[in-house]
């Protein structure tokens, strides 16, 4: 059971508990109301119910009549503190060291521009702005993808070589060439590649090299043979395993069958011929 004491004191806060002031113990003002508790072998402050007035002899951020202002250790010097202030610009405001300013906050609900601020120093995400902002940033060094500016982007292709090979292929040099442009975990790729160089059509399944390894086993379309010297087109086709980075080439039958792309199926390739492709993947 708590003790009763009708102590009239102002200078019991965080005072070490001593057999006059046990856990559970309680002091009373000079009206009735709990001005301190014990618990955990210290005493504590209890805000009264009511009305909590402003800083009005406070400077810098949370001066004046309206705010209200809780500081820890004041006499210090600590900046660390909570501000609730009605004014414009509204905002509660929570500081842990620093200059009492509301651009320099850690963390400003409601503050200026009627925004929610996230901020280290002055580099502030803002979350809904009176400029009609829903994420946006202040410091450049800190941008955010909106949507926005991810709609005004304009992708830049990275140059690729692609490299053909197979059992027995050889060239003498690599004609191919490529693109590619990746955004995230999709990969939008372009390749073409001719066979003027080839010194060696060899004898089997010819593969390329992917610039970004797949994350899934899976069909890669699609892309055109083109017979240079009968002006005919063939369509062809990649498939790679998950987490591979090479792609086997493969034609199409006239019975729907997946054959391998090679010296001579769907034809007897010269010098003269080549293929190019266009496709989109889920890379790892």
């Amino acid at each position: 059971m708590a003790k009763i004491k009708r102590i009239v004191t102002s200078d019991v806060e965080g005072r070490t508990l001593s057999d006059r002031y046990d856990d559970n113990s309680y002091i009373y003002d000079g009206e009735g109301m709990i001005q301190h508790y014990g618990d955990n072998s210290v005493m504590h402050a209890v805000l009264r119910p009511g009305t909590f007035y402003g800083a009005s002899g406070d400077s810098g951020d949370g001066f004046g009549n309206n705010t209200i202002k809780l500081i820890p250790n004041y006499e210090g010097g600590d900046d660390r503190y909570l501000i609730i202030d009605p004014t414009a610009p509204n905002h509660i405001h929570i500081r842990a060291g620093g200059i009492q300013d509301a651009s320099n906050a850690d963390l400003i609900l409601g503050a200026e521009e009627t925004s929610v601020t996230v901020s280290d120093s002055a580099d502030a995400v803002i979350l809904k702005g009176t400029g009609g902002q829903y994420l946006d940033y202040i410091s450049p060094e800190n941008q955010i993808a909106t949507v926005e500016s991810v709609q005004g982007v304009t992708p830049t292709p990275t140059s690729w070589t692609p490299l053909l090979s197979g059992t027995g292929f050889a060239q003498s040099s690599n004609p191919a060439t490529g693109s590619y442009m990746h955004f995230g975990k999709l990969a939008i790729v372009h390749l073409s590649i001719p066979f003027s160089a080839t010194t060696n059509f060899g004898t089997g399944q010819y593969s390329v090299n992917l610039p970004v390894a797949a994350a899934k086993h899976t069909d890669l379309w699609a892309g055109t043979l083109h017979n240079t010297s009968s002006s005919d087109f063939y369509s062809i086709k990649g498939h790679v395993d998950a987490e591979s980075s090479t792609m086997t080439l493969w034609a199409i039958a006239s019975t729907l069958k997946d054959e391998p792309f090679k010296y001579n199926y769907p034809i007897v390739l010269d010098t003269t011929d080549l293929f190019h492709m266009s496709f989109i993947y889920e890379t790892v």
